[in-house]
């Protein structure tokens, strides 16, 4: 019933035909199928390295947080731990909320900076 395909010709006839038509479906009646940001986002034609990319923003804003480490001093403990925690709360709610490879991006470096 179903033909089975390789990603790349998947995103070959993507770059041939029209980006947003694709013949292709993925099949959700298949026992082992999971819905993940994988199928959520379509990654399946980006490059490792892009989609790594998105994981690198986290470690980029964790550095960019190292800049803010007399705030506890300055501002106090409290002040510091409810702006990381509420920044931490933003940052998780938008990337549960929004299946967007760049606001995902955005979000992994807020969460990195708190």
């Amino acid at each position: 019933m179903y033909k089975e395909c390789s990603a790349s010709q998947i995103c070959e006839v993507r770059e041939t035909v029209d980006p947003t038509y694709s013949d292709f479906v993925i099949d959700t009646s298949y026992q082992y199928y999971m819905k993940n940001w994988f199928t959520e986002m379509d990654l399946l034609c980006m490059s490792p390295s892009t989609i790594g990319f998105m994981i690198t923003a986290y470690y980029i804003g964790f550095a960019i947080g190292g800049l803010f480490f007399a705030f506890p001093d300055k501002y106090g403990r409290k002040k510091s731990l409810i702006l990381g925690l509420f920044l931490a709360c933003i940052s998780q709610t938008f990337m549960i909320a929004i299946p967007n490879y760049w606001m995902r991006f955005a979000m992994f470096g807020l969460s990195g900076l708190s």
